[in-house]
């Protein structure tokens, strides 16, 4: 496996996307864009691009967010630096759309083939490049904000959309994925929604907690007799319109609602126990859905 730098320029600033693929593998393959968390393109973004390459042999992109490859480390000058691109469509939507194209102008892309997937506002932004009707398979984000510059665009959305978030992320409420859900639906757009019980922000993130911050914590490997246990329960759904589905493990199914929090925040006493959710189990989910995109469609989903 072969990493690079891939330098392309948008909304004024010098990017430089980190682009893996097998140089020993000549064919033109699918390609991905991965897009980082708000405080930049970190070894985070990096090792998901990396490891999509090797273990599934796709041509993967994590894309620059801030110029120069640039990492902020401060959360409140991360929050200064992204409103303009919560509010500006044309800002955030050039630095999705260059991106795609300096992922498609390489000679190893399937450019009919090609997925973008993202992390935090990275998942955002797989949504707003969805919204130009860019022609992607799949728009992914992992614990992803849900707010968009253009909801009226919808329509405009070819890809396949789906969002892994956790049910206690105080930045994502029911609220906001039920208006997102209706969105999507209202577009006629093929959509899952996936809430993970007992998790907040940032839970791919092995050093999410570095922070300090309540809502920001990397998910506590679990065994994998928790994951064979997982219960999916549909609540909402139809043909071509979209499921919102939630997952348990036994121990958050005992404990319910009624959840011991101190300040906002699960209590030590049930914190392991209640992160039902292997980072490599959300891995594998997302590959093998990734997959599927590529057969024809043999389902629908159940109301």
């Amino acid at each position: 496996m072969k990493t690079e730098s891939d330098r392309y320029d948008a909304d004024g600033l010098q990017m430089i996307g980190h682009f893996a693929y097998d140089e020993n593998d000549s064919k033109k393959r699918p390609g991905v864009l991965v897009f980082p968390e708000a405080f930049g393109l970190g070894d985070h973004a990096k090792k998901r691009a990396e490891r999509i390459a090797a273990e599934l042999g796709y041509a993967a992109m994590a894309c620059d967010l801030r110029g120069e490859q640039k990492v902020i480390g401060e959360i409140e000058q991360v929050m200064a630096l992204l409103q303009p691109l919560r509010t500006q469509a044309a800002k955030v939507r050039a630095r999705t759309v260059n991106a795609l194209k300096a992922l498609t102008a390489r000679p190893q892309v399937d450019i009919s083939r090609v997925a973008a997937i993202g992390f935090c506002f990275g998942g955002t932004m797989t949504y707003e490049l969805a919204l130009t009707g860019a022609d992607i398979k799949a728009a992914v984000g992992f614990h992803s904000g849900l707010q968009v510059t253009s909801p009226g665009d919808a329509k405009q959305i070819k890809a396949k959309v789906l969002a892994l978030l956790g049910a206690d992320d105080p930045s994502i409420p029911a609220e906001s994925r039920e208006a997102f859900g209706k969105m999507l639906s209202e577009g006629g757009v093929d959509w899952q929604i996936t809430v993970y019980g007992g998790v907040v922000h940032s839970f791919t993130n092995e050093k999410a907690d570095r922070f300090g911050a309540p809502r920001l914590r990397p998910l506590r490997r679990q065994s994998r007799r928790t994951l064979l246990e997982t219960d999916e329960r549909p609540v909402q759904g139809g043909p071509r319109v979209g499921r919102t589905s939630h997952r348990q493990t036994p121990s958050s199914r005992s404990h319910g609602p009624a959840l011991a929090r101190k300040n906002g925040e699960i209590s030590r006493k049930h914190g392991n126990a209640l992160i039902p959710i292997l980072l490599e189990a959300l891995w594998r989910a997302l590959c093998c859905w990734m997959r599927r995109q590529r057969e024809p469609r043999r389902y629908a989903v159940a109301a």
